[in-house]
């Protein structure tokens, strides 16, 4: 069993699992911030803080890469880890967008109440991060992500 284990195929699915796992760990943080976006718009002022929060997650997703191609996850894997998986129906988005309007301080008093709400329709969110999503996983599989707002 250690021989086997020791070889470059199960190297390779290990390093592959790893990297699936991190980008799993990553992509809560990426979805509630383009909620956040869509949901209060472009001219919050939390707007630049949401998506430097997205870029420094999409950002370690693309140097994560696999130790077979030195690539990061091809597209197809990376869409389904980030936006078929945890975000397939549109009533998971509006789960998102309850959660994060009852979010609280450390105060105990909400975050974003004071935040008027630009679309509190789940549908249109869930297709405006698909759009989004689908853009964003081809550039990081072809290593050429910079910053969320080109995708906004």
């Amino acid at each position: 069993m250690d021989a086997i284990i020791r070889t470059s195929i199960f190297e390779m699915a290990n390093d592959k699992a790893t990297v699936i796992h991190q980008t799993h760990s990553l992509t809560p943080v990426i979805i509630s911030h383009l909620v956040k976006i869509f949901m209060f718009g472009k001219e919050s002022r939390a707007f630049n803080h949401w998506c430097s929060e997205i870029n420094a997650q999409l950002r370690r997703i693309q140097l994560n890469k696999l130790k077979s191609s030195k690539k990061p996850l091809t597209k197809e894997k990376l869409y389904d880890i980030m936006f078929d998986g945890p975000l397939g129906h549109t009533s998971t988005v509006e789960e998102w967008i309850s959660m994060i309007w009852d979010e609280r301080d450390n105060n105990g008093k909400y975050k974003y109440h004071r935040l008027p709400i630009l679309q509190p329709n789940g549908v249109i969110i869930h297709r405006d991060i698909q759009r989004v999503l689908d853009k964003v996983t081809t550039d990081i599989s072809n290593q050429i992500f910079k910053d969320i707002r080109n995708y906004l």
